[in-house]
């Protein structure tokens, strides 16, 4: 885990300035169309850290697929071993400007509220309602946990430009009632029970965190509203 401090707006900028290192092999014969999609499109996956190379190549499956490359299993080694190459090259820019892995404030905010059982995830499932359904499996054994709080891939699509990301949160209702004692409430009373539980978990175990961390959040304290979370550290390295 690196130090806590802060990137200057230099280093934010280099950062942030598109470069893709090695660029596509000449070799492979893309036309110009495939070429720019392929640029962006892993920019983007740079930008939002992914980390292993599947998730690169998945980006070419869907650009150029299999029978439209001529290239066989060839491609498939080719692809794989360009990702890493993007990958390793990445981090070491990273290194090379002054960057370290852990010296992104909401990140390390995200890590700290484990402590307080509250399971934090960034970039985490497509959307909402797929990260609302898995975020419970991602629990173990360690402690209690009460909670939850992430935003997605949407959001970080955004997150880069407006240095900011909206959080989805909730509670988990095992850790406040039994089986029995949940299902003995009415429809209403239950709704009503889990906005109240998870407007509590927000203000009393999430806010105080972010605020620690520097972290300005824009919220204006209600269940149907998401808080908004402004981070000038978006610098996810892979």
């Amino acid at each position: 885990m690196g130090m806590n401090k802060q990137c200057d707006d230099h280093q934010l900028s280099l950062w942030y300035t598109p470069r893709l290192d090695p660029p596509l092999p000449e070799h492979w014969g893309l036309n110009d169309q495939s070429r720019t999609e392929l640029e962006e499109l892993l920019w983007e996956m740079l930008l939002h850290g992914a980390s292993t190379p599947e998730a690169y190549v998945e980006v070419f499956d869907y650009i150029l697929p299999d029978e439209n490359t001529g290239l066989g299993e060839k491609y498939r080694e080719e692809i794989t071993e360009y990702a890493q190459q993007l990958i390793n090259a990445r981090r070491a820019y990273a290194a090379a400007i002054g960057l370290e892995p852990r010296n992104n404030d909401l990140t390390l905010a995200f890590d700290a509220l484990a402590h307080e059982g509250v399971v934090a995830r960034e970039c985490f499932t497509c959307c909402g309602s797929c990260g609302s359904a898995e975020i419970w499996d991602e629990r173990d054994d360690s402690r209690t946990w009460y909670g939850y709080v992430f935003y997605h891939e949407q959001d970080a699509e955004s997150a880069y430009e407006s240095g900011s990301v909206c959080l989805n949160y909730g509670v988990f209702l095992d850790a406040y009632f039994t089986e029995q004692q949940w299902d003995a409430l009415d429809a209403q009373t239950q709704e009503q029970q889990y906005e109240s539980l998870s407007v509590k978990l927000l203000r009393e175990k999430v806010l105080p965190v972010f605020e620690q961390h520097g972290l300005w959040v824009d919220w204006e304290g209600s269940y149907s509203v998401r808080p908004q979370v402004f981070s000038s550290q978006f610098s996810h390295i892979p």
